[in-house]
């Protein structure tokens, strides 16, 4: 099979006729996306996004250009990527929009693989997936670039109202509700990566402190503020307010913002989200660090 040729062949390099040819017919002979150009991401809008796969940790790794070792299944059925992560991640290699860079077998005989974006084409795939994603809860890119500097500048409520409001818009069909919803969440707040890149380095699940924040945004330049972030999906039964005051506790305990500090991030500032179906909440402490 398919997965067999990988395991037992070198890698090599492969040119798309398709884009080759368009780019000689290509009277200013720019380097275009001419491939993804001639399909639509509706599959993977859906997929990616709205079942609430999000941009994850695996897939802010692959866009920063880094390889993530998955398990591939050379058996999956379409109906098996609606419900199973796994099975998505092999289904983006079959379809060619991930690259396996080495394979092996585990001690269980299932193949792994370092997966990777393939080229910067279609890099452009996920990169304007991602951002279209974000920009469509917001009016307009005014509107997104001062939600932007309400975050950096610590300007907790008018933060609170722009995420909010771009929360409450595409929550209308994505399901908080349903598949890990703390991943949609995150997926959402991760979309700050296209936006910030590349004057911020943007991680989630990062080390920092005493254990490991929800997201770090770094400048990465001394001087510039830098953000730190506590998220937290409202219990049943639990109060608004105890569940900010929780996130804000956690965020001093385990020092979260040490790795900002150390990287000469002036001020910090520390946000405490909670989600409450599409209701979002937001606290800070009474004073930045600095």
């Amino acid at each position: 099979g398919y997965l067999g040729a990988v395991l037992s062949s070198r890698p090599v390099e492969l040119y798309n006729p398709w884009y080759v040819l368009s780019f000689a017919a290509d009277e200013e002979h720019l380097l275009r996306p001419y491939w993804v150009n001639t399909s639509s991401d509706d599959l993977l809008r859906r997929l990616i996004l709205q079942r609430g796969f999000g941009l994850n940790d695996l897939m802010e790794s692959l866009l920063r250009g880094e390889t993530v070792e998955l398990v591939l299944d050379e058996n999956i059925v379409l109906r098996e990527v609606d419900l199973r992560e796994d099975a998505l991640w092999s289904f983006l290699w079959f379809s060619g929009y991930l690259k396996a860079v080495r394979a092996w077998l585990d001690e269980h005989h299932r193949v792994n693989a370092a997966l990777a974006i393939p080229n910067k084409e279609v890099e452009t795939v996920f990169r304007r997936l991602f951002l279209g994603w974000f920009e469509q809860g917001l009016p307009s890119n005014r509107d997104l670039g001062r939600m932007v500097d309400a975050l950096l500048g610590g300007e907790v409520e008018r933060f609170q109202d722009y995420l909010g409001a771009l929360l409450l818009h595409n929550l209308s069909y994505h399901d908080p509700a349903g598949r890990q919803p703390e991943k949609l969440y995150q997926g959402f707040i991760l979309g700050l990566l296209v936006h910030l890149e590349p004057r911020y380095e943007v991680a989630s699940n990062a080390e920092s402190g005493y254990g490991r924040a929800d997201v770090l945004i770094a400048p990465r330049e001394g001087g510039r503020p830098g953000v730190v972030m506590e998220l937290k999906v409202l219990s049943p039964g639990e109060t608004v307010s105890h569940a900010l005051e929780s996130a804000l506790a956690q965020l001093e305990t385990r020092r979260y913002a040490a790795r900002l500090e150390a990287g000469g991030a002036r001020p910090v500032h520390q946000y405490a989200v909670v989600f409450d179906g599409k209701r979002t909440h937001v606290a800070g402490p009474a004073r930045p660090s600095s």
